[in-house]
């Protein structure tokens, strides 16, 4: 490859500023073309969509599911399900595109909540204790209930994932109670599942673990 010299006209310079120019316009061309050659081929692959493509576009390699299990917002300051937003939320159910794992997740927008760990085939049901403790607690006599909420609390499967066993406040109703962290000096969310929602919970999970594909 030759080398140009610049002259003091500029001539030189405005060729050479030509050629990098033409030179640019060709790699974008390129690089479209190639991707649209990609969307193409994903498109013509069988089952394949453009819903399909944007997923993997997005290292999102996992589906979800709608589920009949619901949740709602806690008021942590009212010790109960908050007001208006005391209505209860549709919780997805996420699962690996490799059937190795699942979760309960809900798109909020901003952020995904998660309530609870994400369980994997080769471990379950480790990562359900949480729900299944919940559901014999609330199970209980209230006197049994108050007896035995505290120590339960304070187990690992409970701290580690800020879940915690909660009787509403007027109600008594036996609530599972989950927190998420936040920005200092602002209200930390949280949301909780009745008796009825938690047992929906454990009831999809061991769907999903005897559907071994």
């Amino acid at each position: 490859m030759g080398t140009l010299e610049i002259g003091n006209d500029g001539y030189s310079f405005t060729l050479l500023e030509s050629r990098l120019r033409e030179l640019a316009r060709g790699s974008v061309r390129r690089l479209i073309g190639t991707l649209f050659l990609l969307l193409l081929v994903a498109l013509a692959l069988p089952g394949c969509s453009v819903s399909k493509f944007d997923k993997y576009a997005t290292l999102r390699f996992y589906e979800g599911y709608r589920t009949n299990i619901q949740y709602s917002y806690f008021d942590e300051e009212a010790g109960a399900r908050s007001s208006p937003n005391f209505r209860n939320e549709m919780l997805p159910m996420r699962v690996a595109d490799n059937n190795q794992w699942m979760d309960f997740t809900d798109n909020l927008g901003s952020i995904y909540m998660t309530l609870g760990k994400r369980l994997k085939r080769d471990t379950f049901p480790a990562g359900l204790e949480p729900i299944t403790e919940f559901i014999a607690w609330s199970r209980l006599s209230p006197p049994q209930r108050l007896k035995a909420r505290d120590a339960l609390n304070a187990r690992e499967e409970f701290t580690s994932i800020k879940a915690r066993l909660v009787l509403e406040r007027d109600t008594d109703e036996p609530l599972l109670v989950y927190s998420r962290s936040s920005l200092p000096f602002t209200e930390k969310p949280a949301y909780a599942v009745d008796s009825v929602n938690a047992e929906r919970m454990l009831k999809m999970a061991v769907i999903w673990h005897k559907d071994v594909k």
